[in-house]
């Protein structure tokens, strides 16, 4: 199924998510990709930022992009973490949120 901007923008609207991360690819992402001094990450797609999040808790600075702008008005946004910056792409403009 493919949605496009608005359709990504009204599921989040709608309070819907996705399955968080678990335990597992928690610890998975700590063992594989230990944090390199001055680590950067880019999440492409960072929807709410959950996993952005988690990579900043484990020392990388994040930029975190997405094309759908609901995201950024969840209540479970987690774009709002120390070394996180995130913003909204669109094909005619770029809206930064930190």
């Amino acid at each position: 199924m493919a949605y496009d901007r608005s359709e990504w923008s009204r599921h989040y609207d709608e309070g819907k998510g996705f399955r968080p991360l678990r335990d597992v690819e928690r610890g998975l992402f700590a063992r594989h990709t230990p944090t390199p001094d001055g680590g950067r990450a880019l999440e492409v797609g960072c929807g709410t930022g959950e996993l952005a999040a988690h990579l900043a808790e484990l020392g990388y600075h994040v930029d975190g992009v997405d094309f759908a702008e609901g995201p950024w008005r969840a209540p479970a946004r987690c774009t709002r973490a120390p070394r996180v910056s995130a913003g909204c792409v669109s094909t005619s403009s770029t809206t930064s949120f930190r």
